[in-house]
């Protein structure tokens, strides 16, 4: 301890086969981690603990062994926020312009200061506060029958809001389960009723969305107007999460369409 980066339980000694150690820097395995100034080892969020030319940073240099960092670390180290890319782990991201707008817009803070965590799961929560927003963050005082969503959390005011104006009727009478994971039936359902519950001139061509199901007119609507293309051409993926990037998208394309 102090010595070693070992103890911290985040770094590894690397061998390839049945060479020692002290070798590995003579491997084709080392000459590919550290390609281009370790480009191959930071990809996976690792970096070298004491590459050569690194004086007094503890033992002499040990090509052998590598830190675990995360990917975001090395993305977002010297980040510099900018309108067209406020958040750096969407370097890189289909959906870069799309969270960009809903910073533009307010409507998010982001997971931190410059993180958006774009392929986290939404809850039902987060997922009414984004719309409430969109619209504006109305007052609401309209009396809630969930037991589930307590006074004072985030997402109170959202959820009466959205009752209020039957965008939800949760998932019982008595719960509107906020913690549950969103998925992508729900939330293009949630934005459906949200424009007024309009009905597509054709039916959608998603095999996975069954025509009895709660969101089918939602889905079909959502296709035609552009707030969707699916998962595939064939496929919608309604039970699926919805992710923080896909509810950009989904935000930012039912807001072109000036329904709000």
């Amino acid at each position: 301890p102090g010595y070693s980066k070992h103890h911290t339980g985040y770094a590894i000694d690397v061998r390839s086969g049945a060479a020692v150690l002290g070798a590995f820097a003579d491997t084709p395995a080392y000459a590919w981690l550290s390609a281009d100034n370790f480009a191959n080892a930071k990809a996976h969020g690792w970096l070298p603990s004491y590459p050569d030319g690194v004086e007094n940073q503890g033992p002499n240099p040990e090509p052998w062994e590598f830190v675990w960092v995360g990917t975001k670390n090395i993305v977002c180290l010297g980040f510099e926020p900018s309108a067209d890319t406020p958040f750096c782990d969407t370097v890189g991201s289909v959906f870069t312009a799309d969270i960009a707008w809903l910073a533009a817009e307010e409507l998010t803070t982001g997971c931190t200061a410059v993180w958006y965590c774009p392929n986290e799961n939404v809850t039902r929560g987060q997922a009414a506060t984004f719309l409430w927003r969109l619209f504006g963050s109305p007052a609401s005082t309209f009396e809630l029958p969930f037991e589930d969503v307590a006074a004072g959390r985030f997402f109170e005011v959202p959820v009466r809001w959205m009752l209020e104006n039957e965008i939800t009727t949760g998932t019982s009478p008595t719960t509107f389960a906020p913690d549950e994971q969103l998925t992508r039936a729900q939330f293009v359902t949630f934005l459906w009723r949200a424009a007024g519950r309009p009905m597509a001139t054709a039916p959608h061509a998603f095999t996975d969305v069954d025509p009895g199901s709660f969101a089918n007119d939602a889905v079909s609507w959502a296709a035609e107007v552009g707030i969707t293309a699916g998962t595939s051409p064939t496929e919608f993926s309604p039970n699926a999460p919805a992710t923080r990037g896909q509810i950009a998208a989904f935000l930012r394309r039912f807001s072109d369409l000036d329904l709000i």
